[in-house]
C-alpha cells in the first residue's frame, strides 16, 4: 500500500548523527587498536610499516563511518503532522501511520542505539525512529501535542510498551 503524500505543513526530522558518531567512533578505534597491537607484535615490534598501516587504517575506518552515518541520516528522515507520521519502513519504502492507528509503541535499545518503534493496529506497518533526532525538543513538543498517548512512552525505560487495546 502506497503512503499518502506528505502534507505541506509536516515537519521534517533527521537522526542526530553527531550523537551516534560519539558513541560508535570510540568503539571502532578501540577494536582497531587491539587489531593493530596484534599486527605490530606479529610483524615486528619496531616495524614502521605495521604502525603506518595501523594509523592509516584508523583514519580510513573513521572516515568511512562518518560518511556512512551522514548518508544514512540524509536518506532516513521522517515527517510528522497532525494526522500522522511518515517514515521509511525496513525495506526502504516510505510508509505512513495515522496517530489513531498506532497499535503498539515500544522504546527499544539495540546495543548502543535507541529507537522508538511504532506499529500499526490495522496493517503490518512498523516504523523504527532513531533517537535522538536533530531537533529532539521540537519532535517531543509536536508529538505531545498531536499524539499524547504515544509521546508518553518517548521517555520511558527501554523495552517499555504501549498497547491501546
Amino acid at each position: 500500500m502506497k503512503a499518502p503524500p506528505i502534507p505541506a505543513d509536516a515537519v521534517r526530522f533527521r537522526a542526530n548523527v553527531r550523537s551516534h558518531l560519539l558513541k560508535i567512533i570510540p568503539i571502532i578505534l578501540a577494536i582497531w587498536s587491539v587489531i593493530g597491537t596484534v599486527l605490530v607484535y606479529v610483524v615486528d615490534e619496531n616495524s614502521t610499516v605495521a604502525i603506518s598501516i595501523l594509523v592509516i587504517g584508523a583514519i580510513w575506518m573513521v572516515g568511512i563511518t562518518v560518511g556512512t552515518f551522514y548518508i544514512v541520516s540524509y536518506w532516513v528522515r521522517l515527517y510528522i503532522a497532525e494526522s500522522g507520521i511518515w517514515h521509511r519502513d525496513k525495506w526502504g519504502r516510505r510508509s505512513h501511520l495515522d496517530w489513531s492507528d498506532v497499535g503498539e509503541v515500544v522504546r527499544v535499545r539495540i546495543l548502543i542505539f535507541s529507537y522508538f518503534r511504532l506499529a500499526s493496529r490495522s496493517t503490518n506497518t512498523v516504523l523504527w525512529i532513531p533517537l535522538p533526532l536533530q531537533n529532539q525538543a521540537e519532535f517531543e513538543r509536536l508529538l505531545t501535542q498531536w499524539a499524547p498517548d504515544v509521546a508518553a512512552y518517548l521517555h520511558g525505560p527501554d523495552q517499555s510498551s504501549y498497547h491501546p487495546d
